[in-house]
């Protein structure tokens, strides 16, 4: 048998790479029979966002697991089931996402993502919620009130509805009539909540009793009337191009109305004056 064509590099190779993977296959055998004989030290939970945001602590946390009576710390880690966990805290509805894991040194790690609002909602008979930044409701706190945009006036969409709908494609495929009320008010706050300088200028969206969108700005005691969302940059940018130059000019309480429903244009309703 001739052995001078055999590639001895090749085989020291494989050889060396069979020989890691056994080792690593014993040693994790070793590892995880171990570890399924530690007991489990505690809880270590850490909550992203926590100095921004207070809607979940700690003690809500613990206090939801003790609620399903799940014992944790003097369990053994094998009997542990992090994915039952997982499913226990994400009920909670202020977080978004949790990941529950266990640790070689016999820990149980709970990471935790809460939820972003973008938008409160009072709607016609005065219930009040958030809409976060997936589009998902989610109710108000006593812990913790974030500061966004609020939208009220006739709106007819309930908490029971629990989500807005993706408005992306009706705006590309300029459907925005089939879109609800509550949909394009939630467009309109993520898309002001995008821009520094709208976010600054805007604190507050009204729909009217014609279902069209006014927007209440922080400055001046004007009223701001967009109608809907369509041809939404249009409208800002003529918003932004007349506080810069005819606000500026003419001043801040001139005005009862800012219209920017009509094409290329701006109509304003100057404010009635009170004879003395």
């Amino acid at each position: 048998m001739k052995l001078k064509n055999i590639n001895w590099k090749k085989v020291f190779r494989v050889s060396m790479y069979s020989l890691l993977a056994v080792s690593f296959i014993v040693l994790a055998g070793f590892v995880s029979k171990d570890k399924s004989n530690i007991t489990c030290k505690g809880i270590r939970i850490n909550i992203e966002d926590e100095e921004q945001r207070n809607f979940v602590d700690r003690a809500d946390i613990i206090q939801l697991l003790n609620s399903k009576s799940k014992k944790i710390k003097g369990s053994r880690m094998s009997e542990i089931n992090t994915a039952v966990l997982e499913n226990i805290i994400n009920t909670n509805p202020y977080i978004k996402q949790a990941q529950v894991y266990s640790t070689i040194d016999g820990w149980v790690q709970i990471d935790v993502q809460q939820r972003i609002p973008v938008l409160r909602i009072i709607n016609s008979v005065n219930e009040s919620f958030y809409v976060d930044n997936t589009g998902n409701f989610m109710p108000l706190s006593d812990k913790f009130s974030e500061p966004v945009l609020v939208a009220n006036g006739f709106l007819f969409d309930t908490y029971v509805q629990q989500h807005v709908r993706d408005s992306s494609a009706y705006i590309k495929g300029d459907s925005i009539a089939k879109l609800n009320t509550i949909d394009q008010v939630y467009y309109l706050a993520s898309y002001i909540n995008a821009d520094t300088l709208y976010s600054s200028l805007i604190e507050q969206i009204y729909v009217n009793p014609f279902q069209e969108i006014e927007l209440v700005p922080r400055l001046g005691n004007h009223i701001i009337i967009l109608g809907d969302i369509t041809d939404l940059d249009e409208k800002m940018k003529k918003l932004e191009v007349f506080y810069r130059k005819g606000l500026n000019e003419a001043g801040w309480d001139q005005y009862e109305t800012v219209n920017l429903k009509f094409k290329k244009q701006v109509v304003c309703t100057k404010r009635k004056l009170i004879n003395s």
